[in-house]
């Protein structure tokens, strides 16, 4: 479970870093576990710009049944601009939750290169039926369990998100012998395009990530091939046409998917059929793939946020945040 550390912090943090030196200071931060079971979680505070670079941090820490606590760590920056730039960035708290209510997210624990990290997990639905790729989720049998609607998962600018009535979505993924299903309904009152088409993710868009590596390479930051991330573009308002366009694997398009959109009184649906054959490393007996998805959103005075499932903003370049996807076996 991740939270923005903004809310969280201390007092006034640039005094804290005026006050300790020039680059460096003491962050003092807020924690506690609402939960009836021990959690252990992290403290990542990660950034960089043109003006500046904030040097990684990682802080561990644990935390009773209903204890709370005030836990302090040192924020190095290498040549700022501005130290108040650093706070437009998307520091968060990571809660590594053992245990869970019924109605909590479900998470699990898995290695990305270094450590445990906790990750939002999803069953993909075994289907066996026919589905008209049409954008009307009527025939979706589903009570769309990958929920894209708290600040926490904007991990671009999530100051400009005004909440779910604004941006915010819900998808699910079928999966049967032949095809990988994902469907979803946005939020978005308005539709925009992106002025540079071979650019769709700087306009309003779903993208889908899928980590189908094996186990050598799964969950590594790096990767080469078999990590997909292809972007679906609705309609846009000016009535230009949705397209499709593959980020990765880099120079290639995975084929013979069928997409259809549509619009509706408060933003859009996508719904879309991969063949499995396109998917190169996939493999239905596994146990699970790396998952996600991200709703990127432009707005018309030309800011832009970006929601994730699970990973963060930088999940365009890495590959070890992703979320799981469970797989059924097809009945």
């Amino acid at each position: 479970m991740v939270h923005d550390i903004r809310d969280n912090v201390i007092g006034d943090p640039r005094l804290m870093l005026n006050n300790q030196g020039e680059h460096n200071g003491i962050i003092e931060v807020k924690v506690a576990n609402p939960y009836e079971s021990a959690i252990s979680g992290s403290i990542e505070w990660n950034g960089s710009s043109p003006f500046y670079t904030i040097l990684p941090v990682d802080h561990e820490y644990d935390l009773k049944a209903g204890e709370q606590k005030n836990i302090q760590f040192e924020l190095m920056i290498a040549d700022p601009n501005s130290i108040d730039d650093i706070f437009t960035q998307r520091p968060v708290i990571s809660y590594n939750v053992s245990k869970l209510n019924a109605d909590e997210i479900p998470l699990i624990q898995v290695k990305d290169d270094k450590k445990l990290i906790t990750v939002r997990t999803v069953k993909a639905d075994s289907f066996s039926g026919e589905l008209t790729i049409d954008g009307i989720l009527d025939d979706w049998d589903t009570h769309w369990p990958i929920e894209l609607n708290h600040r926490s998962q904007v991990t671009l600018v999530p100051d400009r998100w005004q909440g779910i009535e604004e941006v915010s979505g819900r998808f699910a993924v079928k999966l049967s012998d032949t095809h990988l299903f994902f469907a979803g309904e946005v939020v978005d009152n308005y539709v925009m395009h992106s002025p540079r088409k071979n650019e769709p993710y700087q306009g309003d868009a779903v993208t889908l990530y899928l980590d189908l590596r094996g186990e050598d390479e799964f969950q590594k930051r790096m990767f080469m091939e078999h990590v997909y991330a292809v972007i679906f573009v609705p309609e846009c308002i000016s009535g230009d046409e949705p397209y499709i366009q593959t980020i990765y694997p880099f120079g290639t398009e995975v084929e013979n998917i069928d997409f259809a959109t549509k619009r509706t009184k408060n933003g859009y649906t996508i719904e879309v059929a991969i063949p499995i054959d396109q998917l190169i490393g996939f493999n239905p007996s596994s146990d699970m793939i790396g998952f996600d998805v991200c709703i990127d959103n432009l707005y018309p005075d030309g800011t832009r946020t970006r929601m994730m499932w699970n990973g963060p903003y930088t999940n365009y370049m890495y590959g070890n945040k992703y979320g799981r996807l469970i797989l059924g076996l097809p009945l």
